[in-house]
């Protein structure tokens, strides 16, 4: 089987779904029991507000059915001072251990490069290992930082009296969007939120994407 037999296109059925899932729980999350990410994966295609129709990008192998690789392209607003673009967001690139160093993976960016001029994306964004992205010309445009939190520094830091915490619910959503816009959206490469997405993070997916 060669790459000039295969193609990139949507998820046709929830088989197809579900393969793409596990591929990707196993490369991205070996620790994690594999139905508890499949249950993760399923909710998030169902209620994540960027995730699209057609966003679940597969390469199906036509004589077995299996997925051989894929990749999720979820459609965000980014935020570039008062600038709002349309944003294709690149995660869960995967090809199956056995159909690995054949052209697969370029193909789903291939794919990714149409998908983002079909949908008139202002950008295409994704985070990715060194010395492969930059041959479909991928270039570094924003700066990556993490934050680390000493957890015994923590500690000495007074609390305050009249401060309760407490788990949050969807009566939430309109304050914790306000925090999130205040705090976040000054800074270019931030990604906008709508309330109906906060609402959905809070009822089905936890605030973990």
């Amino acid at each position: 089987m060669t790459t000039t037999s295969l193609s990139v296109r949507s998820a046709a059925n929830q088989t197809e779904s579900e393969q793409l899932g596990s591929l990707a729980g196993a490369a991205f999350s070996p620790d994690v029991p594999a139905a508890q990410y499949q249950e993760f994966w399923q909710k998030m295609l169902t209620h994540a507000a960027d995730i699209q129709p057609d966003s679940q990008r597969v390469v199906v192998d036509p004589a077995t059915g299996h997925v051989l690789g894929g990749y999720l392209l979820r459609q965000r607003t980014l935020c570039i001072g008062p600038a709002r673009l349309l944003t294709g967001c690149i995660g869960g690139v995967v090809v199956a251990p056995t159909a690995r160093k054949r052209g697969i993976a370029s193909l789903l960016m291939g794919d990714a490069i149409e998908y983002t001029a079909n949908h008139q994306l202002a950008l295409l964004f994704l985070t990715g290992i060194p010395n492969f992205y930059h041959r479909f010309d991928f270039a570094p445009v924003l700066d990556w930082s993490d934050t680390k939190l000493d957890r015994s520094e923590l500690r000495t830091v007074p609390r305050p009296q009249t401060v309760t915490v407490r788990a949050g619910g969807v009566e939430d959503a309109p304050a914790l969007l306000a925090l999130y816009r205040a705090g976040y959206l000054a800074h270019p490469g931030s990604f906008d939120r709508q309330l109906d997405e906060q609402i959905v993070r809070l009822r089905h997916l936890g605030d973990r994407q």
